[in-house]
């Protein structure tokens, strides 16, 4: 066995079964993913978790086109709305929306069901996305960054999160657009606003 062109050798540990352990592995993550309330929970509290996340499963479901049928069902509406309710989106926009995505066979997604479709797709699941997601907020939002908006604190929250690595982003194309308009930066713009001063200061003399 090897790895990255080293030969492994075994020492004094024991050997280890790596088909069991990578079983182990899985279920574990298994645990951690899907776990829907704590371990010590009262039966009843356990009970009614789990009945929601599995609501949660069967609402999300109505999304993947696997499991449409030729028809648009009350159930399909029914589960739509609730989702809607869960994750606090709009259902009649909703629902225009997902009858023209059902209708395109799930090629095209219209703008109305695209902010259902996101928050579908940034759920968290598992406790470790919650804790990675708080951990990149406190990076993002510091002492000297307090001037930021919700807006763009959840804009730079959401790209940390699932966007692609630095490396791979090309940032040329909208520092072209973002120049294109007009804008400066801060201290180009304090600068010229210091030489308009300057100027309208003289010509007054």
């Amino acid at each position: 066995m090897e790895f990255k062109g080293e030969e492994l050798r075994v020492g004094r540990s024991p050997i280890i079964d790596s088909a069991q352990f990578i079983q182990a592995v899985a279920d574990n993550m298994k645990e951690r993913l899907f776990t829907t309330t704590a371990n010590r929970a009262q039966a009843s509290v356990a009970a009614n978790r789990k009945e929601a996340y599995n609501s949660l499963i069967n609402q999300m479901a109505v999304l993947n086109p696997d499991n449409w049928d030729h028809d648009i069902l009350d159930l399909e509406i029914m589960r739509l709305r609730a989702l809607c309710d869960v994750l606090h989106s709009e259902p009649t926009e909703a629902h225009l929306g997902f009858t023209e995505y059902k209708a395109s066979g799930g090629r095209n997604i219209p703008n109305k069901l695209r902010s259902l479709l996101m928050a579908v797709d940034t759920l968290s699941p598992s406790n470790a996305d919650c804790e990675r997601g708080f951990s990149t907020m406190n990076n993002i939002i510091t002492e000297y960054r307090s001037k930021l908006t919700t807006k763009n604190a959840a804009n730079l929250l959401f790209i940390s999160s699932v966007g692609p690595p630095c490396r791979q982003w090309d940032p040329l194309p909208y520092v072209k657009t973002w120049l294109g308009k007009g804008r400066r930066a801060a201290h180009q713009r304090a600068a010229w606003l210091a030489g308009t001063q300057k100027r309208r200061a003289t010509l007054a003399l």
